[in-house]
């Protein structure tokens, strides 16, 4: 009992289950890349987390010391806690690292997708940095893994700088310059690539992208939709229409990553009402919704999610469509993210049902505390889901399934 109480004090996805601490978190990490002064990192600490210090797991007792010796102290044992907090969302920083969870994880019967972390480029520099780093990573990746096997999330907007809503066509072009040579590359190599979710205003954007790289590469190229756009069902219908089956179209199906963001540019340009769902029952919902839409048009949908109920949903229609068409399986796999999903994956593969990993990386090799921020404010975005699984991580999905209520009867012979 010690042991697991020492555990869950060291765990950051435990402390996230705190809603000041992880509101606290969140602000504090996001500030994080902008301080290079030991100074600065003192008074953003004593600022944020000093006045929430008695929701401040034990973890935190070495920087609650350090702060009162000096700045220097304080910076230098921060920079060393990095890495722990980001071991518990990043799969890894570097080749070496990346290579090894992603080998581990495939002993355990899931495959990954991998996402180089970068939200966002402010100069055609580091856009140019951004497409090199693909290229770089799946020119390494191809010596260590088997042919077929390599799978990537591309931020569309990453590739450049000055993306413009009021430009989309010329916005588009300019990416595809650079994004074309890393689909073809992953392409040549029998993977694929996810072109990752967008902000509402950059949609027309990511739309046309992926349009033209669809008609060239076929699904080699797959799209993610945010299920929490008041119009994802309309783009998804868009996206239907390019659907050939002879290279079924992909779809990534999330809830959505930008709510917060979302909402606020809906405050800042006035709108009468944001582009995203302001209440949960109505994303679920479309979700759904967008997941049965999928099977009858014989799309392929990819459920990414860790609300239990939609992986019950999901799973039951997969059940109820295997066998019933010449194509292949409507729901290939399921994907969850890493550091959070890995109970429903291990669930999913028993019953010989595919699961991949989202894996955030850092490649090249380098600093943490922007992968830190991201993460961060990706897991407190999902707190609700994430705070069950915390709660009943390390149970059977079933057993865990029973605190939601009865949401089916479960099928006969399945794990329990």
């Amino acid at each position: 009992m010690k042991k697991q109480l020492l555990g869950n004090f060291m765990d950051p996805v435990q402390w996230l289950d705190d809603e000041v601490l992880a509101s606290g978190l969140t602000r504090f990490v996001s500030i994080l890349p902008y301080l290079t002064r030991p100074e600065d990192l003192v008074l953003a600490f004593r600022e944020i987390l000093l006045p929430i210090r008695s929701h401040l797991p034990p973890a935190f007792i070495p920087l609650l010391l350090a702060e009162r010796l000096s700045p220097c102290c304080f910076a230098f044992l921060l920079k060393q806690s990095l890495p722990f907090i980001a071991s518990r969302f990043v799969a890894g920083n570097g080749l070496k690292e990346i290579l090894k969870v992603t080998r581990r994880y495939k002993r355990e019967g899931f495959e990954v997708n991998l996402d180089i972390l970068g939200e966002m480029v402010l100069s055609e520099k580091e856009a140019e940095q951004y497409a090199e780093a693909y290229q770089n990573l799946i020119s390494e990746l191809r010596h260590h893994v088997p042919f077929g096997t390599i799978s990537l999330s591309c931020k569309v907007s990453a590739f450049f700088s000055q993306s413009s809503a009021t430009a989309p066509e010329y916005a588009a072009e300019k990416i595809l310059e650079r994004l074309t040579p890393v689909v073809e590359a992953v392409s040549k190599e029998g993977g694929h690539v996810y072109l990752d979710a967008e902000e509402y205003e950059r949609q027309e954007i990511h739309f046309l992208v992926f349009q033209h790289l669809y008609k060239k590469f076929g699904n080699c190229v797959r799209f993610v939709l945010q299920a929490y756009l008041r119009g994802g069902g309309d783009l998804f219908e868009k996206l239907c229409e390019l659907h050939v089956p002879e290279t079924p179209l992909h779809v990534r199906l999330v809830r959505g990553a930008y709510w917060d963001y979302e909402h606020y540019r809906a405050e800042l340009q006035c709108w009468s009402k944001p582009p995203v769902f302001s209440v949960k029952e109505e994303t679920d919902k479309q979700y759904l919704s967008i997941l049965r839409l999928g099977l009858l048009k014989g799309v392929r949908i990819v459920p990414a999610t860790h609300n239990a109920a939609s992986i019950v949903k999901a799973e039951k229609l997969l059940r109820e469509n295997r066998g019933t068409s010449n194509l292949a399986p409507l729901i290939p796999e399921f994907q969850f993210l890493y550091g959070m999903g890995e109970p429903y994956g291990k669930i999913l593969v028993n019953k010989n049902i595919p699961v991949r990993f989202y894996m955030p990386v850092i490649y090249p090799k380098g600093n943490l505390s922007h992968a830190v921020g991201y993460l961060v404010r990706r897991l407190v975005e999902n707190r609700s889901q994430m705070s069950f699984m915390v709660k009943h991580r390390g149970k059977k999905l079933d057993k865990a399934l029973e605190l939601l209520g009865p949401i089916e009867q479960r099928e006969k012979g399945g794990p329990r």
